[in-house]
């Protein structure tokens, strides 16, 4: 295992130990002269979220609003809304604080600002907040507003943001091609990319053949190696369910196990979403020998066996048997090898009663890899046939050409 995880697992260091200041964000340093200068007067339209927010805690879409010299025209809301947290499709607003309108780009009949509302302003400004994982929704909705903006001849602002998970680790799998062009899989990067949305919009501009007059206003501070809490900036939830920062990691290790059968600690209020699993048809037994088996895998993390009231969805109003995710060393965890090893050893135990579904090709890009967990193949050999795709090593060369931090 431990050579698997140095064939897959990409590392880049910088030697010494930094001094970290608190990281000032793309919104803060858009004010700053050097930066504001070409927007001045420009008409501006802007894809933000409820986490859209400065340094100081104050919404991006305000602050812009507020600034005489910025003329603010529209407001994009991606999946989840602007100011909101909904959990299905969105609908145009107005936004009640300033009057502009809204438009969803998550609705059933758009996910890209339409030509009509490009016409109307000179520059799209983008500010969302990521969680670094190729099956969250944002970037794909980034590519798609920049890829209409440059079908339209307008140029394109990313606010950058931290990648909550750190910016060190980049993990496969890559996305087969008939997979592409969903939100939730849209382009060919590996499942754990390492960037943050600046450095992943230069490559969507780059690697889609988009072409769009493109910029990324940094971030000052921010360091490939941080987690979100050496950021020194408060959490603000970018999505229902991540309503902790360390929400952000416990998904980006085992949201996938969504796409299986069961509860995921997801209810009416979420401080259990991503680190409770379990169901209903797991026995408390089955539940305390899959923590044993979890336990001797692992290091720096660590398995409880729980048990809950579900709150929501299919398991509604029943109490699931499962375990808990406790990290100890998020930078020495290897989040694929994790996610595997996982569903491994639940199948194992659980056998035909454990689905994993089809949506699950979407999260972790390739169909055979589900088929291989059902058939029991050893993670080793999984893994190994992931660390061999050429496009990995293809990817992480243009994604070193293109890091700004």
């Amino acid at each position: 295992m431990k050579k698997i995880l140095s064939i897959i697992t990409i590392l880049f260091c910088s030697a010494g130990q930094l001094a970290w200041g608190k990281v000032q964000l793309g919104i803060d340093q858009l004010f700053t002269e050097a930066e504001i200068t070409t927007l001045v007067h420009q008409r501006l339209g802007i894809i933000a979220h409820k986490a859209s927010v400065s340094q100081a805690g104050q919404n991006s879409v305000d602050l812009i609003f507020q600034d005489p010299r910025l003329d603010l025209k529209m407001i994009f809301s991606p999946e989840h809304g602007f100011r909101t947290h909904d959990d299905d499709y969105v609908g145009d607003s107005t936004d009640p604080i300033t009057g502009l309108p809204v438009y969803s780009l998550y609705s059933q009949t758009r996910s890209a600002p339409e030509p009509a509302q490009l016409a109307q302003i000179d520059a799209l400004l983008i500010d969302l907040q990521d969680v670094g994982m190729r099956f969250y929704t944002y970037g794909a909705t980034m590519a798609k507003a920049i890829r209409a903006a440059a079908e339209n001849n307008v140029p394109v602002y990313i606010l950058d943001r931290p990648n909550p998970i750190g910016g060190v680790q980049v993990m496969g799998p890559m996305l087969e091609p008939e997979l592409e062009n969903n939100l939730v899989s849209f382009a060919n990067t590996p499942m754990r990319h390492g960037m943050t949305m600046g450095e992943l919009a230069f490559w969507f501009n780059s690697e889609l053949n988009i072409n769009a007059d493109l910029h990324v206003i940094k971030m000052k501070n921010w360091d490939r190696k941080m987690q979100w809490e050496d950021t020194g900036l408060n959490w603000i939830p970018p999505s229902p369910a991540l309503e902790r920062s360390e929400q952000a990691l416990f998904y980006s290790l085992l949201g996938p196990l969504e796409a299986l059968n069961l509860a995921v600690g997801r209810g009416k209020e979420n401080s259990k979403a991503f680190e409770y699993y379990g169901a209903p048809w797991i026995s408390p037994a089955e539940a305390t020998r899959i923590v044993a088996k979890l336990n001797r895998q692992f290091e720096h993390i660590q398995f409880q066996t729980v048990s809950w009231l579900v709150t929501r969805r299919e398991y509604e109003g029943q109490i699931c048997n499962g375990f808990k995710i406790i990290i100890n060393n998020e930078q020495e965890i290897a989040s694929l090898p994790l996610l595997l090893t996982t569903i491994s050893i639940l199948k194992e135990e659980l056998g035909e009663k454990l689905i994993i579904k089809s949506f699950f090709d979407r999260f972790v890009g390739q169909r055979w890899i589900r088929q291989e967990l059902n058939k029991l193949t050893p993670v080793e050999m999984i893994l190994t046939q992931i660390a061999e795709d050429a496009r990995f090593l293809s990817f992480l060369k243009r994604r070193n050409e293109l890091l700004l931090y």
